[in-house]
């Protein structure tokens, strides 16, 4: 990965995952979740799944149309930002999934954000970030964007 990835890779690492889940966002065009066995259901919820599921597939298209050549390297970049991802959030997070009894989808969950965070920021250079790298500014704060919701026609980010 370059340089820079791996500079977003270590300010993961340095950000204080999920140590203000529960408090409030000063951002109002997210919607707050109100504990984690909701945030839980949201991450895991057949809307939430389809919207990460069709962005990923929009990056990967995305990646082909500017560039068939970067996207020989998709598979090695997924592979080695999901083994950063796992690496990261092992050790990390399994304290929070034994004291809020969630389960081991939730560090999937997590895993697959942070990994599709690394993979858009990778290929950055040639197209434009989208919902992904959307989501690291909350990971980043201590917060959890757990899902979407649809309010007059507009996705609106949950976060927790």
């Amino acid at each position: 990965m370059k340089e820079k990835t791996m500079e977003i890779y270590r300010s993961i690492l340095d950000a204080p995952l999920f140590e203000n889940c529960g408090d409030r966002d000063v951002n109002k065009s997210t919607i707050e979740v109100a504990s984690w066995e909701e945030a839980q259901d949201q991450i895991l919820s057949p809307s939430s799944e389809t919207i990460r599921l069709k962005k990923s597939n929009d990056l990967s298209r995305a990646v082909t149309k500017v560039s068939p050549t970067r996207m020989n390297d998709w598979n090695k970049i997924m592979m080695e930002a999901k083994s950063l991802s796992q690496n990261l959030l092992e050790n990390r997070i399994q304290g929070l999934i034994s004291e809020n009894k969630l389960s081991q989808w939730f560090l999937f969950a997590v895993s697959w954000d942070i990994s599709h965070i690394l993979t858009e920021f990778e290929y950055s250079d040639i197209i434009s970030p989208d919902i992904f790298l959307g989501e690291l500014k909350y990971y980043l704060d201590g917060h959890f964007p757990c899902g979407w919701t649809m309010i007059d026609g507009v996705y609106r980010r949950m976060i927790y």
